[in-house]
């Protein structure tokens, strides 16, 4: 009778064993796979659908570019207590939409986003002037009162706190059209705001 040679025998038990403890420890979906579903980012506004906080940036009628308009799904949901949601300054990561500050404000304070103005008209190595032109901050909200049409904030994107449903936006301001910021201009599209509440 010929001997079976136990080493081979040994190491084929040991790798399955742990494969059938892999199988057991490792779940068939990771829980950051199972959050893609209510999270992640698509153009286009939120939906009651699709909620989340809209991102609109305007980059003004003189730049020639169409406005930039995301939906970041799952952000500042209604189960999250106000001290664990997101600021406006971080709903820009959260969108893919880069943003620049000023070399003396570097968070909170938007110099460019996703490149506008460019480097060479605005080195955002301080604050910008009037002649130079700046970003004008807006929100929206389904219980502001005025659902459906841009608020000018008053608070700055580091500490506002964009609810789910809302929209935030950002209109690129000449240094002639200042004066008219928060009576006469706003962003465009218009927001599209609903309530998350169950």
């Amino acid at each position: 009778m010929k001997q079976i040679p136990l080493r081979p025998v040994l190491i084929g038990l040991v790798i399955l064993v742990a494969a059938v403890g892999l199988t057991r420890i490792v779940p068939s979906e990771t829980p950051a796979q199972k959050s893609s579903a209510t999270s992640g980012t698509f153009d286009g506004q939120c939906t009651k659908d699709h909620p989340g906080v809209s991102l609109v940036v305007d980059f003004g009628a003189d730049s020639g570019l169409s406005a930039l308009v995301k939906c970041v799904r799952g952000f500042n949901v209604p189960d999250n207590s106000v001290s664990n949601q997101l600021s406006g300054w971080q709903l820009f990561a959260q969108a893919g939409v880069k943003v620049v500050g000023t070399a003396e404000f570097s968070v909170g304070f938007v110099c460019r986003l996703a490149g506008y103005p460019t480097a060479a008209n605005q080195p955002c190595t301080s604050t910008p002037t009037y002649s130079e032109g700046h970003w004008a901050y807006f929100y929206a909200q389904a219980d502001s009162g005025l659902p459906g049409q841009w608020s000018f904030s008053g608070a700055g994107s580091a500490t506002h706190k964009p609810v789910c449903g809302g929209a935030e936006g950002w209109l690129f301001v000449k240094g002639d059209q200042v004066n008219g910021t928060t009576a006469n201009q706003h962003p465009n599209p218009q927001p599209e705001v609903f309530s998350c509440a169950p």
